[in-house]
């Protein structure tokens, strides 16, 4: 068996992509894969804690206030490096990293530990190309060495304007290091290839996938009733989240003023307590963040339709998930979203609306309430990508080939040298 690790801050948040979940089905493919994880959270013997000594809390804690203090990210914490001494690092063949910044990895780890390891970094969002910020909206200082930062307070906030040594201090770290690159969207690759910082990389392009034996369109009637949703109500339902990038502030507009001689009833993953503007005019129903993945598939199949006008977004897994319920999504451009509900050869899972034009999502939105038709004939083109495109197996299996493929060609360099 091929030893795989993945490397991630968590193994509970994220378990679909984190490599968690990927452990029974990679399997099959000739894989034995854990989790190599700062903070464990899920009693599995699937994943283990990285750092098991007393007080690290508190250490961490500590690092990460002088990080903030100093207005640096990713640079002072010493945990990655205690990587090579872990059991599972030392017998991997591929080591996967993850979600590296989110206060435990040290940049300056990787030219060590990518010439240790075969190594694969999945991009989950932008911020390995940024001086800084996790999106960046409009900016385009990325693309040639960030400095006097327009977003300084957007995730992941700086007091101090470091941004242009953030992004000389990755541009030297990716120079001595030994990468290959995975993103989920066509639209992170066009970033990672405009990026002076990482273009230079192997680069792949694997969409998330789901478990469709357990994301699927179900009958919803009871589901409903025990919710106490009227049978012939509209259940819109979407991500409340105050973060900047997910746009909360065109849905509240967009129900604050609909007109609609239909009754709508509103479901609202994630956050609670954020739309007491909405409970006057609507039945609110906050789910808040939803764990268990039967739970979350009941949730989707009382709804008609998924609101997902995020600012900012290098896939959209609850898009796809909605999708896989049969759900019609409707988005805003200029994100990965488009590509992720649009495919050429099925059509369009949803209703693509210009990035911040509140009067074409307001129609959009009123469009899909009053017609039936036209939700239940985006709901079932969405259903077909899902199954085409975002199944699991499709997601597992190509993985599986990529790690071999690099396996080879390490193969093929060492029989060159000689060795």
């Amino acid at each position: 068996m091929i030893k795989l690790v993945h490397i991630n801050n968590t193994d509970s948040n994220g378990s679909r992509f984190n490599g968690m979940g990927m452990k029974e089905r990679i399997s099959e493919h000739g894989f034995d894969s854990h989790l190599v994880v700062l903070e464990k959270v899920i009693d599995s013997e699937n994943s283990s804690k990285l750092v098991k000594l007393p007080l690290f809390k508190f250490f961490r804690k500590g690092f990460m206030f002088i990080e903030k203090k100093l207005s640096i990210q990713s640079i002072l914490f010493p945990f990655s490096f205690m990587l090579p001494f872990n059991k599972y690092f030392r017998k991997a063949d591929i080591v996967h990293y993850h979600l590296i910044h989110n206060h435990f990895f040290s940049l300056f780890s990787l030219p060590l530990l990518t010439r240790l390891k075969k190594s694969v970094w999945t991009l989950h969002d932008p911020w390995a190309l940024t001086g800084h910020c996790i999106h960046p909206f409009d900016c385009i200082k990325w693309k040639t060495g960030c400095h006097k930062c327009p977003f300084l307070g957007t995730n992941i906030p700086m007091k101090k304007d470091r941004t242009k040594l953030m992004w000389n201090i990755k541009k030297f770290v990716y120079g001595h290091s030994k990468l290959n690159l995975i993103v989920a969207s066509n639209f992170m690759a066009e970033m990672v290839r405009h990026s002076p910082l990482l273009r230079q990389f192997n680069l792949k392009v694997i969409p998330f996938g789901l478990d469709l034996n357990v994301f699927r369109s179900r009958p919803n009637y009871d589901i409903r009733k025990s919710l106490g949703i009227d049978e012939n109500s509209i259940v819109v339902a979407f991500r409340a989240s105050s973060s900047e990038f997910k746009g909360l502030e065109y849905i509240k507009n967009c129900f604050l003023n609909l007109a609609s001689l239909r009754k709508v009833v509103l479901l609202a993953f994630d956050e609670c307590g954020i739309l007491n503007d909405l409970k006057e005019k609507y039945d609110v129903i906050e789910a808040g963040w939803v764990e268990n993945e039967e739970e979350l598939v009941k949730l989707y199949n009382v709804a008609d339709f998924f609101l997902m006008p995020s600012r900012q977004e290098a896939f959209g897994m609850m898009a796809i998930e909605a999708m896989a319920c049969g759900k019609p999504v409707i988005v805003f451009d200029g994100t990965a979203l488009p590509e992720v509900i649009d495919r050429a050869e099925e059509g369009c899972g949803g209703i693509v609306v210009p990035q911040g034009d509140q009067k074409l999502f307001n129609d959009a939105v009123k469009s899909l309430i009053e017609n039936d038709i036209k939700r239940k004939e985006l709901g079932e083109k969405g259903l077909q990508m899902a199954q085409k495109y975002y199944n699991e197996n499709r997601y597992v299996y190509e993985h599986a080939t990529y790690y071999r493929s690099l396996l080879r060609e390490n193969t093929n360099n060492c029989y060159k040298k000689g060795f």
